[in-house]
């Protein structure tokens, strides 16, 4: 994992940013299956530019009050 892993233990969900986008997920896979986990769900999604911002900044876009930064935004 590239970031930090957050675990929604209502939901059982279990997500964990990677820079090796699918050859993480296979890998993910085959550990799991090895251990006999079973899996309900799985699924791989790219980065929103939202995701993008909040990494390189530390700052979600909708914390931002500064007027030519949320213009630069639209």
């Amino acid at each position: 994992a590239v970031g930090e892993i957050s675990i929604d233990e209502p939901t059982r969900t279990l997500t964990a940013p990677v820079a090796s986008g699918h050859k993480a997920l296979t890998d993910v896979l085959r550990g799991l299956d090895a251990q006999e986990i079973a899996i309900l769900d799985i699924g791989l999604r790219r980065p929103t530019l939202d995701d993008v911002f909040l990494t390189l900044t530390g700052q979600a876009t909708d914390e931002i009050d500064e007027p030519e930064y949320k213009e630069a935004l639209r």
